[in-house]
């Protein structure tokens, strides 16, 4: 009786673990993809800020790290996507790419992602599936409206703090 007992709460203890641990995986990856976003977002409002500030240019990302509008703190939390910050004197690009790709939303391993992100000048969060290459301005937008309120214009307070600029 008792061993019949055991077996049952052994099988009952597997079918939790079974149908709970999906779902901790899923809410891991949300976590990397939530940290590798909000990363894209304040790198964005900083290149605005740098430009309305600092000889009306972007900044490379040392130059923001510098002028400080991005702390290096920030990317504690991205560790499982990569980071890329293009930039031209009048535009930019910023990638979030995962540095291990899973092929599908549920797996095993709480490194990886599974979707690719890009904001560019414009401030429109984009993401695709790219298998661990690099999203682009062709994908479809994350959200119905833009990352930022105003159509994308970043509302600037210069009061915050000064900025070095190089």
């Amino acid at each position: 009786m008792k061993r019949a007992i055991i077996i049952v709460i052994v099988i009952i203890l597997v079918a939790l673990i079974i149908t709970i641990l999906p779902h901790l995986l899923i809410q891991s990856r949300i976590r990397n993809e939530d940290a590798a976003t909000n990363a894209l977002v304040r790198i964005y409002q900083a290149e605005m800020a740098f430009k309305a500030t600092c000889n009306n240019r972007f900044a490379t990302l040392q130059e923001l790290i510098q002028a400080g509008l991005v702390d290096p703190q920030l990317f504690k939390d991205v560790r499982w996507y990569k980071v890329n910050v293009k930039v031209q004197s009048d535009k930019f690009e910023l990638h979030a790419t995962p540095l291990v790709y899973s092929p599908r939303r549920v797996g095993f391993d709480e490194k990886m992602g599974h979707y690719s992100f890009y904001i560019n000048t414009d401030g429109i969060m984009r993401m695709g599936d790219h298998k661990g290459g690099e999203a682009n301005q062709n994908d479809k937008s994350c959200w119905p409206s833009d990352v930022l309120p105003n159509g994308g214009k970043q509302v600037i307070d210069h009061e915050l703090r000064p900025l070095k600029c190089p």
